[in-house]
């Protein structure tokens, strides 16, 4: 009687060891996914999303100093200007290979951005020449081009911004549906 009594109360023991490992591993799998899911939003949606940015504001600054050229209208600040410029340019190149290698996909769009971004920085070097130059009337209808190529550049920017951020988005809400 005792050993059957033994036995039984074995078997429930095991039994509860059981359910509470299978809980244990069920668990781990769910926490696992959690943190795979938040990583991918911190790295892949936050980080490109920071990338995209960095190369708006990269824009920024090379539309800032060369408009600024223009407004000052001297060799000397031109040649400067360009020169800062171009280290801008420089930054912009590498966050755009940093979201081509974070972001496969989206290869083209960057691709993209990098050509307009070309045309832009032409476009800018070019209307503050012009207005180096003395050449106001040509100068301002540069300017207008520049602008036009600074919008165009700004909209396909923020078009990957939001395509960055809804992935990570995303991440956290997966992350968020695997512990409801």
């Amino acid at each position: 009687m005792k050993k059957n009594i033994r036995n039984k109360m074995l078997f429930a023991f095991g039994g509860v060891c059981l359910v509470l490992l299978i809980q244990l591993m069920v668990n781990g799998f769910f926490q696992s996914q959690v943190t795979r899911s938040v990583e991918e939003a911190r790295d892949k949606g936050y980080g490109g999303n920071e990338l995209a940015m960095g190369i708006k504001l990269e824009m920024l600054q090379v539309q800032e100093i060369l408009t600024d050229a223009c407004a000052v209208r001297t060799p000397e600040v031109l040649l400067s200007a360009n020169k800062d410029a171009g280290e801008h340019v420089a930054r912009l190149r590498e966050h755009a290979e940093a979201l081509k290698t974070l972001h496969p996909d989206n290869r083209r769009d960057v691709e993209e951005i990098e050509k307009l971004f070309g045309e832009f920085f032409e476009k800018g070097k070019r209307t503050a020449e012009l207005y180096v130059k003395g050449d106001l009337v040509l100068g301002t209808k540069a300017m207008d081009e520049f602008d036009a190529a600074a919008e165009e550049l700004g909209k396909l920017v923020e078009q990957i911004e939001e395509e960055m951020e809804a992935e990570a988005a995303n991440g956290i809400a997966g992350a968020l549906a695997t512990i409801k």
